[in-house]
């Protein structure tokens, strides 16, 4: 064997030295580096129902009470929404009885809490509200806004203290209405205000 061809073997044999220390070095590296755990706590979902539950906004309840009398099929004492109107009692007192006048009472008209409610029989006068309300409240069940007070106002809808207090500050330095439209002209009484009351009220 010549010397080049020694020389030549003493390199090659260096080199795959080198090679075999790095790869064991490499792998005792990772051998050595701790793996990392990622653990995943799952996420509990409530129930679509439940969610919906909690999300559904809380609305106070209220309650009218008006008493039906006259020619209704069931007369008495009955609980209602706040909106609802006149033809309303009539129908959850089982409707108008034979001969009753159906025209005497405006049932576009708001129900009032302790209003009474009465239907004539055809040929009769239509009996005037006999609550608490009977000075501001005509036999057709609407709420004279020109002699009605602070509080009986208020039992309109959407009509607070605030607003109350205008109508009658109003009417005080108008010497009163002069129709249901002036309404419009009360502060704090607007086109929304004025469309939920004006079947409501009227001027006497």
């Amino acid at each position: 064997m010549g010397r080049k061809t020694k020389k030549a073997y003493i390199i090659i044999a260096a080199i795959v030295f080198v090679l075999c220390g790095s790869y064991h070095f490499i792998a005792n590296k990772q051998s050595q580096t701790p793996k990392m755990s990622i653990e995943l706590t799952p996420v509990q979902t409530k129930p679509t129902e439940e969610l919906m539950a909690e999300a559904a906004p809380v609305l106070p309840s209220a309650e009218v009470k008006v008493h039906v009398a006259g020619a209704v099929q069931n007369p008495g004492v009955y609980g209602l929404s706040p909106e609802s109107r006149v033809e309303d009692a009539v129908a959850v007192a089982g409707g108008f009885a034979e001969g009753a006048d159906e025209s005497a009472l405006n049932l576009a008209a708001f129900v009032l809490d302790g209003q009474k409610i009465t239907v004539p029989m055809e040929g009769e006068t239509a009996a005037a509200d006999t609550s608490d309300l009977q000075n501001a409240v005509t036999a057709d069940g609407r709420i004279n806004i020109n002699t009605a007070t602070k509080e009986e106002l208020m039992r309109l809808p959407g009509i607070g203290e605030v607003r109350a207090n205008s109508i009658v500050q109003y009417r005080e330095a108008n010497g009163g209405f002069r129709t249901v439209e002036e309404l419009g002209k009360v502060s704090g009484i607007g086109a929304k205000t004025f469309e939920a009351i004006k079947d409501g009220v009227c001027v006497k």
